[in-house]
């Protein structure tokens, strides 16, 4: 399946997911670095801004019944249409014939291998010649789920996706490690503030989500919600987040503990669909519009920045995985 010039192809995995989604400011200087680092191109931000704080998206997901589409069927679909005929054929009532055994172990799956949790930390606003909008580059993803690992690598999203440990309760209480240590933890606040009524938020944002393979191609796959039933809702939680997962972000507010408040999105029960990954072109690369255009300019009026922007030794730093 291809998508149009320009365009992400559609889905390929489905899911319910619940969760909190924060967005903090983080100095400009520090998360162009992350992001080099993580094999993104320098250009990858755009030209600086004043002031010189950019937006980040810190989402944390429950997954539940995850699971392969193609087009509006799903991997059960698939192996229940093959079950249904052999009932027809061997007379068999549906409640106890092979199709009502597919769909127990559809549930098994949906329940166990396809349940799982998951942090994102992407920077929106990102545009790449060659997409039709916008996307969010991403920064770094953890993951508990075995099966998200192994698709990540396996299919080329480029996500990055790291094994970790991440522990969600009831109360809203969320934390994040890994073998190196904590990453993340999200507690409800207690101050006054958080005492108000929630307001009605947006759930998990629709858009493209941008990875780099670890041979340094970028790719997008779009990532498309539907609401769950449940309305998403604005609340006031704090944060705290460990240096090894982002620069410290510039917050007015903080408790004598040094937890960060913010204002967070809950979502429950949101459907959503990953598309299929697309390599795109890099700013000023070979297959890009841009470098497209530097190549139709006469040699004489060439940006002399642009030309030492996109040389160089080609080796990008990397964290540490």
């Amino acid at each position: 399946m291809t998508a149009a010039r320009g365009g992400v192809p559609p889905g390929l995995s489905r899911a319910r997911v619940s969760g909190v989604r924060f967005r903090v400011l983080v100095p400009l200087a520090p998360l162009l670095e992350r992001l080099v680092a993580r094999g993104f191109p320098a250009g990858v931000l755009g030209p600086p801004r004043s002031p010189a704080l950019r937006p980040v998206d810190v989402e944390l997901w429950h997954v539940e019944g995850g699971g392969l589409v193609i087009g509006s069927a799903d991997q059960y679909d698939f192996l229940r249409a093959p079950a249904r005929l052999a009932d027809v054929m061997f007379g068999r009532p549906p409640e106890r014939g092979l199709d009502a055994l597919v769909r127990r172990a559809g549930e098994a799956w949906g329940s166990g291998v396809g349940s799982y949790r998951e942090l994102l930390v992407a920077v929106p606003g990102v545009a790449i010649p060659g997409l039709d909008g916008p996307a969010r580059a991403v920064l770094a993803m953890v993951t508990d789920g075995r099966l998200a690992r192994f698709a990540d690598r396996a299919l080329g999203f480029g996500l990055g996706k790291q094994p970790g440990e991440i522990v969600s309760t009831p109360g809203g209480r969320w934390e994040v490690r890994t073998r190196s240590g904590p990453l993340l933890a999200v507690t409800p606040s207690r101050s006054p503030i958080a005492r108000r009524a929630p307001r009605p938020g947006a759930p998990v944002p629709s858009g493209v989500l941008l990875g780099v393979t670890p041979s340094g191609r970028l790719r997008a796959a779009r990532l498309t919600e539907r609401p769950g039933d449940s309305p998403a809702r604005q609340v006031t939680m704090c944060l705290r987040v460990d240096d090894a997962l982002l620069p410290p972000p510039a917050s007015p507010r903080r408790d004598a503990d040094g937890w960060m408040f913010a204002r967070a999105v809950e979502f429950t029960g949101a459907t959503v669909e990953l598309g299929y990954p697309r390599e795109v072109p890099a700013p000023g690369s070979a297959g890009s519009p841009s470098s497209a255009r530097a190549a139709s300019t006469p040699p004489g009026k060439r940006s002399t920045s642009r030309a030492s922007s996109s040389s160089g030794s080609g080796r990008r730093p990397r964290l540490a995985r």
